[in-house]
């Protein structure tokens, strides 16, 4: 399979932004190559097999903790392959595995076998962490949260997200840690952190390459 030159992953609770993020750093990295954006949903849309996250979310629900953990890895493994097979240089993945495994270990999966399965999938060479309580996250969404979001009925937004912030250490410890940026920085000051530390990343690797093919890294 082929390599990108540079993987970026911007994770955190539901609501933290990382959309937000993903979005305002996309643009700033074409310079560096082919950006490709990398989220769960490119393999659901690009098979076609659901029509919506509404049906997909009916099925996620029939499913018990581990197995829908294994089911949305599955989606992340081939979203990744797309992403790679079609040349991009800088991939940018949204959430990535950590958000979706810390949601399904507070669903009271166990953390072993879901960190196993994972350990198979790339490792990013920045993860940035936008932290947020969740009651921040729920003012931020505007109270308009999506079903898995909000537990699949498990106890409402707030007390599912506050459960859920007990899984991130397992998972980012697994991970091999993360890059955490201050919650309350706003949209533009933590787009403008986020894309300083990405810069910072970049050095080493403009280090090791001589002449003027340093300029297109």
């Amino acid at each position: 399979m082929p390599s990108a030159r540079l993987i970026i992953a911007v994770t955190g609770p539901d609501g933290a932004g990382k959309s937000t993020i993903c979005e305002a750093l996309q643009p700033a990295l074409t310079r560096h190559g082919a950006v490709r954006r990398v989220s769960v949903w490119d393999a659901f849309k690009a098979q076609r097999v659901i029509s919506g996250k509404d049906e997909l979310e009916r099925y996620l629900r029939q499913l018990d903790a581990l197995a829908r953990a294994f089911f949305l890895l599955h989606a992340w493994a081939q979203s990744l392959h797309m992403a790679l097979a079609d040349g991009a240089e800088v991939l940018l993945l949204d959430a990535y595995w950590y958000k979706y495994a810390c949601l399904e270990l507070a669903h009271g999966a166990p953390a072993a076998p879901i960190l196993a399965a994972a350990a198979g999938l790339v490792r990013p060479d920045l993860t940035l962490f936008l932290d947020v309580s969740p009651e921040s996250a729920l003012a931020r969404k505007g109270g308009a949260v999506s079903a898995y979001e909000d537990g699949l009925g498990a106890g409402g937004f707030l007390n599912f997200q506050a459960k859920a912030r007990g899984a991130w250490r397992a998972v980012e410890d697994a991970a091999g840690g993360f890059l955490h940026l201050p919650a309350g920085l706003g949209a533009a000051a933590t787009a403008e952190a986020a894309l300083e530390h990405v810069q910072r990343a970049l050095l080493p690797r403009k280090t090791r390459v001589a002449g003027p093919a340093a300029e297109t890294l």
